[in-house]
C-alpha cells in the first residue's frame, strides 16, 4: 500500500506539473506554443496509455511527445542572445 501511494502522489505531482508547464509557456510565449501543445499531448496520450493497460506503444508515443516538445524548448532557449533573454525574461542589464 506505502509503494502505491508513492506512486499515485508522483504521478499526480508530474500531471501536475506538466499542466501548469503548458498553461504558462501557452500564456507567456517564451517557448513556441507548438512545444506547449506537444506538451498537453503528452499528457493526453500519456493518461490514455497508462488507461490501456500500460501499452508500450502508446507509453512510446506520448513521451516522444514530451521529449520532442521539451527539446523544442530547449533548443530555442540555447538559440536566445543574451540580449533576446533579457528582453525574454524582463531582467535588465546589470553592467
Amino acid at each position: 500500500l506505502g509503494t502505491v501511494f508513492v506512486i499515485l502522489i508522483s504521478a499526480s505531482g508530474l500531471i501536475v506539473g506538466y499542466a501548469l508547464l503548458a498553461v504558462g509557456l501557452w500564456r507567456r510565449p517564451a517557448a513556441p506554443r507548438g512545444a506547449s501543445a506537444l506538451i498537453v499531448a503528452f499528457l493526453v496520450v500519456d493518461i490514455v496509455g497508462l488507461a490501456a493497460g500500460g501499452n508500450k506503444g502508446v507509453l512510446l508515443v506520448a513521451h516522444t511527445l514530451l521529449l520532442v516538445g521539451l527539446g523544442w524548448i530547449g533548443v530555442r532557449i540555447l538559440a536566445m542572445s543574451d540580449a533576446q533573454w533579457r528582453a525574454q525574461v524582463g531582467t535588465r542589464d546589470r553592467s
